[in-house]
C-alpha cells in the first residue's frame, strides 16, 4: 500500500525530500502550493481520491499574520485539518522549523495557541536536527524520545539561474581579491533577519580603509528601501561602498558555485534553527560565520562548520579565525541530508 506524507508547503524542502523518496522508494511526499488556509480543502481532497492510501498530513511553519482575522482564519484552518485527520483516521506530523518560537508572530498568545493545539493533536513530531532534541523536549513538555529528525541537505533543486548575475558576482569576485583577505556572502531580507548582521558587515568592510586586514561583502536580497527605512545611516555607508556589492532582490545561487563568489557565509541567527543555508555552505565546502551564544553558533563550533565570533568583533579576530580554524565538513553532512529526513518522515506511517 502506497505511503505518503502531504506538507503544508510545497517549497525546495517537500520537493527534496519528495526527490529522495522517490529514489529510495521508501513512499511519496508532497505539499500543497496554495495559501496554508486553504490546507484542510487539499487534504481533504488527497484523502477522497486515493481513501486506501496511508497517509499523514504535515504541519509546518505555523506564522501568523499581522491582521488579527487572517490570524484567526488560519486557526480555524488548522482545526479544520485535524478534524479531517481524525475522521479519515489519518495521521498529523509536525516539523518545527523554529523550537523557540515562529519566524512571525505578530499575536503572540493566538500563536502559542496554535502551537499546542498542533502539538496536542500530532502523532509525531519532528525536528530538523538531532542537536535541536533537547531543547524541543524542554519547550514542549515531552520525552526527547519521542521527537524524531527531519533533517535537510544541499540544495538540489533545478532551475533556471540567472547565469549572468552570477557571473558578475565571480567577476566581483576576483576582483576584491587582488587587496581583500576575505569576500563574505550574506543572503537574505530585512524582515526575516535583525539589522544587526548587517551592522557586523559595516564595520568588517570599514576596517579594511584603516589597516591591513580587508574583507568586502556581497549582500543578496534586502530592499534598498526597506533598509533605508529602518537605518539610513547604514544605508548610506553599505549601499555607497566600494567593497560592498549589494544585489536588491532574490538572486539563488547554485552551492556550487559559492567558492567562486566568496571565502565565507554570515547568516547569524538567534533562534534555535538550523538554516538551509548551513548545508548548502557545508556541501560547498564553504565555512559559515555565527554570533558566539546563539544555538547556532555553538553548533557551528561543535562541529567545525566555520567561526563563532562575538558580536562587533573585529575584522582582524575574524580573519584570525578563520585562517587558524581546522575546518570539518564531512561529518556534519554525513551524519544528516534528504535521505534521512525523508526517510523518517515516512517510515511513521
Amino acid at each position: 500500500m502506497d505511503k505518503m506524507v502531504f506538507m503544508m508547503f510545497a517549497d525546495e524542502k517537500t520537493l527534496n525530500w519528495g526527490r529522495s523518496a522517490q529514489a529510495l522508494r521508501v513512499g511519496r511526499i508532497e505539499g500543497s502550493d496554495r495559501n496554508p488556509i486553504l490546507f484542510p480543502i487539499d487534504a481533504l481532497n488527497q484523502v477522497i481520491r486515493l481513501p486506501k492510501r496511508r497517509l499523514a498530513f504535515c504541519f509546518r511553519y505555523l506564522n501568523d499574520y499581522p491582521s488579527r482575522s487572517l490570524t484567526l482564519l488560519r486557526l480555524i484552518s488548522e482545526i479544520g485539518t485535524i478534524l479531517i485527520a481524525k475522521i479519515f483516521k489519518t495521521k498529523i506530523f509536525w516539523i518545527i522549523h523554529n523550537v523557540d518560537k515562529e519566524t512571525s508572530e505578530f499575536h503572540p498568545k493566538i500563536s502559542k495557541l496554535r502551537r499546542k493545539l498542533v502539538q496536542l493533536s500530532s502523532d509525531k513530531i519532528f525536528v530538523t536536527s538531532h542537536d535541536l532534541c533537547d531543547f524541543a523536549a524542554t519547550e514542549l513538555g515531552v520525552d526527547p524520545r519521542s521527537l524524531d529528525i527531519a533533517c535537510f541537505g544541499p540544495h538540489l533543486e533545478e532551475e533556471a539561474y540567472k547565469t549572468k548575475e552570477i557571473s558578475t558576482l565571480k567577476y566581483w569576485y576576483k576582483q576584491q581579491k587582488r587587496d581583500s583577505s576575505y569576500v563574505g556572502l550574506w543572503i537574505g531580507s530585512l524582515t526575516q533577519k535583525k539589522v544587526d548582521g548587517l551592522e557586523q558587515i559595516d564595520q568588517w568592510v570599514k576596517a579594511g580603509e584603516t589597516n591591513t586586514d580587508k574583507i568586502s561583502f556581497i549582500i543578496v536580497g534586502p530592499s534598498k528601501d526597506e533598509l533605508e527605512r529602518v537605518s539610513p545611516a547604514l544605508y548610506d555607508s553599505i549601499v555607497n561602498s566600494d567593497r560592498v556589492f549589494f544585489y536588491e532582490g532574490k538572486l539563488q545561487i547554485p552551492y556550487t558555485d559559492w567558492p567562486e563568489i566568496c571565502d565565507f557565509i554570515f547568516k547569524p541567527l538567534n533562534d534555535l534553527s538550523i538554516p538551509l543555508t548551513l548545508y548548502n555552505a557545508a556541501s560547498a565546502r564553504v565555512p559559515y560565520v555565527a554570533f558566539e551564544g546563539t544555538f547556532l553558533g555553538d553548533l557551528i563550533s561543535r562541529f567545525r562548520l566555520g567561526a563563532s565570533v562575538e558580536f562587533m568583533c573585529s575584522a582582524t579576530d575574524l580573519i584570525h579565525d578563520l585562517n587558524h580554524i581546522r575546518f570539518d565538513f564531512t561529518t556534519f553532512i554525513s551524519a544528516n541530508g534528504w535521505d534521512r529526513g525523508s526517510t523518517n518522515l515516512l517510515k511513521h506511517i
